[in-house]
């Protein structure tokens, strides 16, 4: 086996096992499964489903059950497991393929490399946020909406609703929060890609925006005034949590979700 196939085994069986460790097993996006593999490279996406697309043809030729399909799943083309591919034990699968582009997808590091890669983490975690917060500054508004819209999935609030592109007030997007299969959580979520503090008026204005049991959750890139920090804060009137930028940027990195 050559090393780009052994590379491509090892990679699906990483894929196969977190797919499984996944309630649905599937990903908002192509790009969050990638990052959750710990890929990189160019087109990092496209390779992986290049790399399956792959088995999947050559199982098909071979008269093999298949372990994954390619579908589209909230409007991306995404990998998913099979009925068969839920069940098989890691000891059954066998892939057998050839892909020489594998190589962008891993770059191994040598053991003499580690001391000088635990040295500049530091550096490289501090040079991660300036890009990432970068690139969400440069991004178009709605894109950045779509973009909290996967960070709130990825941390587990279901049945999102957006409003149309063209509204640019009163609440972005609603949903439910659901914690353990129990408690449900109504969420109404206010998103702006601000550049200046955002005040308290803008904090009165999601809170009289939202409906009987919903918590509200104002989101931006820049920070909270203490003004606003209070009214979010005030007894007894509806809950209001704050999400600045430097948290938003923690959750991409803690919930893998690409900036795209």
């Amino acid at each position: 086996m050559s090393n780009s196939s052994k590379q491509g085994a090892e990679v699906l069986q990483a894929l196969h096992k977190m797919l499984l460790s996944r309630r649905q097993g599937t990903f908002p996006h192509p790009e969050d499964l990638a990052s959750a593999l710990g890929l990189i490279g160019a087109h990092r996406a496209a390779i992986l489903q290049d790399v399956v697309a792959r088995d999947v043809r050559h199982r098909q030729s071979s008269g093999l059950d298949q372990i994954f399909k390619i579908q589209h799943i909230h409007g991306y083309k995404s990998i998913i497991l099979t009925d068969y591919g839920r069940t098989a034990g890691p000891d059954g699968l066998r892939f057998a393929y050839s892909v020489e582009d594998l190589a962008v997808l891993t770059t191994p590091v040598a053991e003499s490399g580690r001391k000088a890669v635990a040295k500049a983490a530091k550096t490289d975690k501090t040079q991660s946020i300036l890009s990432i917060r970068q690139k969400l500054s440069a991004m178009d508004p709605y894109k950045f909406e779509m973009l909290v819209e996967r960070v709130l999935r990825a941390m587990g609030v279901k049945n999102l609703n957006t409003t149309p592109q063209s509204r640019d007030s009163g609440i972005d997007v609603r949903g439910t929060l659901i914690l353990e299969d129990v408690i449900h959580i109504k969420i109404a979520v206010q998103v702006k890609r601000y550049q200046n503090p955002v005040g308290s008026s803008e904090i009165q204005k999601l809170r009289g925006s939202l409906s009987n049991g919903e918590v509200g959750w104002f989101v931006t890139l820049s920070h909270f005034t203490q003004a606003a920090i209070n009214e979010a804060e005030a007894t007894l009137r509806q809950p209001i949590s704050l999400i600045d930028g430097d948290m938003l940027i923690r959750l991409i990195e803690k919930y893998k979700v690409a900036i795209i």
